[in-house]
């Protein structure tokens, strides 16, 4: 029914009951337009907090792993070099967790080692040589080693010395793999062709065609000597020199 006023006889719609909700809900200085904003700023600063903490927790784990990861280099470079045995039998170990027994130069042992403390295991390549292990003292330019699990006679030393000039195996390797680039680099760039003139070059004179003949003749000389490279002589003359002269010399 319509609603009468006190001071008046005019007749008042009744509200709707979603105003009516929202009046009743809603209190004064709070209007919803305000409210939308504070929890979108609050979850905006969840978010950046979430994401700077996942940023440290990721940071943190990088650099752990990147320690862990070069403490184990440093030890395995602390025995990089070549070490003589004897006149016949050297070790060589490249700094990174690879190496080699070479006994005279044709055998070649090749091995994985680690380091776990003053303990050096190696691992060989082939099943048929037994991997070992030895406790280590390094002294300068000496390294000790006494012989423990797989070796021949446990308890043994053995003294090494570092040799400061002689290339490793695998030194000697990637000076090879170097010069076969180089080498093949080279070969690469000297077979090419030489391009064609364009069409709108204009026609040799006939010094250029002299010119022309002896570049012609010289390599043909070299083709038949087998040879790939000369060398021509080219001279030189007085600056006074007048074009017969420069012919007749």
């Amino acid at each position: 029914m319509p609603q009468k006023t006190p001071h008046s006889g005019r007749a008042v719609p009744p509200l709707n009951k979603s105003v009516q909700r929202n009046r009743i809900l809603q209190k004064p200085g709070h209007s919803p337009k305000r409210q939308t904003a504070r929890k979108r700023k609050q979850r905006q600063r969840i978010i950046v907090s979430s994401s700077v903490l996942a940023s440290i927790l990721i940071i943190t784990i990088i650099v752990v792993i990147c320690k862990s990861c070069s403490d184990g280099k440093e030890n395995l470079a602390v025995l990089q070099g070549v070490w003589h045995y004897n006149q016949y039998t050297e070790y060589e170990f490249d700094g990174r967790g690879s190496g080699c027994m070479c006994i005279e130069e044709t055998n070649h042992y090749e091995f994985t080692y680690t380091i776990d403390g003053d303990t050096l295991k190696i691992d060989y390549a082939l099943d048929y040589v037994t991997d070992c292990e030895y406790d280590f003292k390094l002294e300068n330019n000496n390294l000790t080693l006494i012989g423990g699990k797989g070796t021949a006679n446990p308890s043994q030393e053995y003294t090494l010395e570092r040799d400061t000039l002689k290339k490793g195996v695998f030194m000697k390797k990637f000076t090879l793999f170097v010069t076969l680039t180089l080498c093949i680099l080279l070969l690469v760039g000297c077979g090419k062709q030489p391009q064609k003139p364009t069409g709108g070059t204009e026609p040799p004179t006939s010094s250029t065609q002299s010119e022309n003949t002896e570049l012609a003749s010289l390599r043909s000389s070299i083709a038949e000597k087998k040879c790939m490279l000369g060398v021509g002589f080219l001279g030189y003359v007085d600056s006074e020199c007048d074009e017969k002269q420069c012919s007749n010399s």
